[in-house]
């Protein structure tokens, strides 16, 4: 399996590749909506949020959406977009269970299937899109804190050698290519499907409600994620912030939740460094 290698389309067009930006921030733009209409939670998170604090919308380097929501209301999201043949208007929602040719990963994807990217890091294509995370619950003691996630570390793992393509750009050597058959086949044979179930399956063993600490489990960095659940909200109330004009909600401590992953993450790192996810943007039909 070649993940996400989508090649059954053909191009009409080449589009800079700035307007990505704004074929994702349509995305958002209805994901929002659906949300609300639906009572849904979700919140900016990772880059995406980085974006909105520190630049009011996309890191200049930046080009694809994230967020997060509440397992519970993940599930309900879930259920909600199957009852629409998998779409929210215009945008195709991939997971696991509807779409595992294409996404064999424990969160959802929200794409816009008229256009197609090539990406940078050696996984071929993929639309223009928004990722969907789900937080879950964490156990309080510690002891179990480290077996669930060192559990969930070891999914990852196999989930990744299981959807990572032996040959790449980056692995031309024939020994190196050997190994990697060697160390890969018995997870390709298994399938990057049976894995992200697994991970999800685990993830899901502590409810995001009755727990103290919750993260995005699923996938992300780790146990750095590890956060009390007060940071998100309030109570009731909720924080807003523009991004890119549309206005969207954050955490309510926002701030911790950041420097909790990141540290200083209103210093702006050297641009050198960073890189764009795509490369090539097109107008395509299948």
């Amino acid at each position: 399996m070649r993940y996400r290698n989508e090649t059954d389309f053909y191009i009409e067009e080449e589009l800079d590749i700035s307007e990505v930006k704004s074929i994702s921030l349509e995305i958002l733009k209805e994901f929002i909506s659906f949300c609300d209409t639906n009572n849904l939670l979700y919140f900016l998170s990772y880059g995406t949020l980085i974006g909105a604090i520190r630049h009011r919308g996309f890191v200049p380097w930046d080009d694809d959406l994230d967020v997060c929501m509440p397992r519970e209301d993940f599930e309900k999201f879930r259920i909600l977009i199957k009852e629409k043949n998998n779409k929210i208007g215009n945008y195709e929602v991939r997971n696991i269970y509807n779409c595992s040719k294409y996404h064999c990963r424990p969160i959802d994807r929200v794409v816009d299937s008229r256009y197609m990217c090539k990406l940078n890091d050696g996984q071929y294509y993929l639309p223009p899109w928004l990722d969907v995370f789900p937080w879950d619950g964490l156990p309080k003691n510690s002891k179990e804190n480290k077996k669930h996630w060192a559990k969930i570390k070891k999914l990852r793992r196999r989930e990744r050698l299981a959807k990572q393509p032996i040959t790449t750009d980056f692995y031309k050597d024939p020994i190196i290519l050997i190994y990697r058959a060697i160390i890969h086949f018995p997870f390709k044979l298994i399938g990057p499907k049976y894995f992200a179930k697994k991970i999800e399956k685990e993830a899901k063993k502590y409810s995001f409600n009755k727990s103290e600490y919750v993260a995005t489990v699923v996938a992300g960095y780790g146990e750095r994620e590890r956060i009390p659940k007060e940071y998100l909200y309030n109570g009731n109330n909720f924080k807003y912030v523009y991004f890119e004009g549309l206005k969207c909600r954050v955490p309510y401590h926002y701030d911790k939740v950041l420097r909790h992953i990141y540290g200083d993450y209103l210093s702006i790192p050297d641009i050198s460094n960073c890189k764009y996810h795509i490369i090539n943007l097109w107008k395509i039909h299948k």
